[in-house]
């Protein structure tokens, strides 16, 4: 209902010049050919090499597939020490941390205590 509220202020007549067709002029020759092949071979060399290096680095150097988000929806005091520590540290250096603490095949449970649920590692 708002445009139609409106409507008057995009109802502006003005004189249009409108040419159908137009001579350009465009390079045909073997050499822009060639031109054109090496930009897009040098644009999938380097799309290919950017994907490996991506590939490459995923699983050490960068913090990629921090599933300690998901774990945040069952926030509660027994996980709230790993949530914290997960904000600045990569998924291995975690399951080794827990390891260490004899946490490695712990999983996260929800338990009802009088009319709340809270978290609890089973």
């Amino acid at each position: 209902m708002a445009y139609y509220d409106y409507v008057f202020e995009f109802d502006v007549t003005l004189p249009a010049k409108l040419e159908f067709e137009r001579t350009v002029a465009r390079p045909t020759g073997k050499r822009f050919f060639a031109i054109v092949l090496g930009v897009t071979a040098l644009y999938v060399v380097l799309v290919m090499a950017v994907t490996l290096v991506f590939l490459c680095c995923a699983g050490s150097d960068v913090v990629l597939g921090a599933s300690w988000a998901a774990v945040a929806r069952v926030a509660g005091p027994a996980t709230d020490e790993w949530l914290a520590a997960s904000s600045t540290a990569r998924d291995g250096e975690i399951a080794s941390a827990m390891r260490r603490a004899g946490l490695g095949r712990v999983l996260v449970g929800l338990e009802r205590v009088g009319s709340r649920i809270q978290t609890q590692l089973k």
